[in-house]
């Protein structure tokens, strides 16, 4: 089961491509971690996983380090039946110091830092708020991090500006030490375009190329390589997959907590939530008949992403249809 936590909605960053709308500056309270649990003893017996997977989401979730510490320690301190726990923490890096990377390396907690390559190209969306390039400020703690916490990636964004720098980005992060990235393209920028798409599909096969011959660097270009031999995998969301907001209130997954229509209910009342099934009704998915990938694609099961692109829950744009199309041939498809 995955559980994202929403410690905070504050940050200190403005990314101008981040899909968060709902920004403000609360954090969770730490009153609530009781409430979480017990939501999580009501749901994970029920979810078809056998191990438990939560990850601290913001804003910036750095910006509530002591809710994510006296969770963790109350989590070591209950012996609940939930099978391997693993922790994760997406952050931007810019508030990891030494005590910060100690303790995330301590309790072993999957780190991963959104850099988007070299600082010309990573200062051109990751910005602070006083409208300074964010590069800077992740630049002294960088090298303690890589040498210190042993599960650390780094999260590039491309946009369609940027596409074209991708495979030197890739290199760049590569030659500080990381050894694991990940690639995600903004799947909002209305920029995409046949240019755009083509520099995407040179710079995924340099990539390939190149991961051939450096077998020790994770390079990742989505999340579908996984599913590529299982056919149609249906949406998690309130079944396997949980959204806890800032506030209490418990959503689908990470797409789907800025629509107040798609919530579940509330971790303190736990007594009337009920489990959901999201069966997809693959006649509703006009589009896409025909297309080789139908069983497979993203579109097919993660239909929250689907509303938050287009609106509607069986249909997506047109760039992640072609989007999809390359990482199915990407991986040999």
């Amino acid at each position: 089961m995955i559980l994202s936590i929403w410690v905070t909605n504050n940050c200190n960053m403005q990314c101008d491509y981040c899909y968060e709308k709902n920004k403000g500056n609360s954090n969770m309270d730490i009153s609530y971690i009781k409430s979480i649990i017990n939501f999580i003893d009501k749901v994970y017996p029920q979810a078809d996983s056998a191990n438990l997977f939560i990850k601290f989401f913001g804003g910036e979730p750095l910006l509530n380090l002591s809710f994510i510490k006296e969770f963790i320690k109350t989590m070591h301190g209950i012996k609940g039946n939930y099978g391997i726990i693993r922790y994760s923490i997406t952050t931007n890096g810019t508030l990891l110091n030494r005590e910060v990377i100690d303790y995330l390396n301590r309790n072993q907690i999957e780190c991963s830092i959104s850099i988007d390559g070299y600082p010309d190209i990573h200062n051109l969306h990751r910005k602070m708020k006083n409208g300074n390039g964010s590069w800077d400020y992740i630049e002294d703690n960088l090298e303690y991090a890589l040498n210190t916490i042993q599960s650390l990636s780094a999260r590039i964004t491309y946009s369609s500006t940027t596409v074209q720098s991708l495979y030197d980005s890739v290199l760049f992060l590569v030659k500080r030490g990381f050894k694991n990235i990940n690639l995600f393209p903004d799947f909002f920028d209305q920029d995409w375009d046949d240019q755009s798409l083509e520099s995407l599909k040179q710079q995924y096969f340099k990539i390939k190329e190149y991961n051939k011959c450096n077998r020790d660097v994770n390079i990742s270009t989505g999340n579908y390589a996984d599913n590529l031999s299982k056919g149609y995998i249906g949406c998690g969301g309130g079944f396997n997959t949980y959204s806890i907001s800032v506030t209490g209130d418990i959503y689908p997954c990470t797409y789907s907590i800025d629509y107040a229509q798609f919530r579940l209910g509330s971790i303190f009342d736990i007594d009337n939530y009920k489990v959901v099934k999201h069966i997809t009704d693959h006649d509703k998915r006009g589009d896409c008949k025909g297309c080789k990938y139908f069983y497979i694609c993203q579109s097919g099961r993660c239909i929250y992403l689907n509303y938050k692109m287009s609106g509607e829950f069986y249909k997506t744009n047109g760039f992640f249809c072609e989007y999809q199309k390359l990482e199915y041939k990407y991986n040999g498809l």
